[in-house]
C-alpha cells in the first residue's frame, strides 16, 4: 500500500498494525506495542 503518513510516531519492530479502510480512502491503523498501548496513524491512500 501506497500512502503518507500524516501523524508519524516511533514504532519497534514488534508493533502489530491492524488496518482498517475508512471513507474516502483514509486509512486507520492502530498499533499495538509490547506495552499494550494503541497508537493512532492516519495514513492517505495515494491513488
Amino acid at each position: 500500500m501506497n500512502g503518507s503518513i500524516i501523524k508519524e510516531e516511533k514504532i519497534n519492530n514488534s508493533a502489530k498494525w491492524d488496518l482498517s479502510e475508512l471513507n474516502q480512502g483514509i486509512y486507520l491503523v492502530r498499533i499495538s506495542d509490547e506495552t499494550n498501548l494503541i497508537k493512532t496513524h492516519v495514513i492517505n491512500k495515494l491513488e
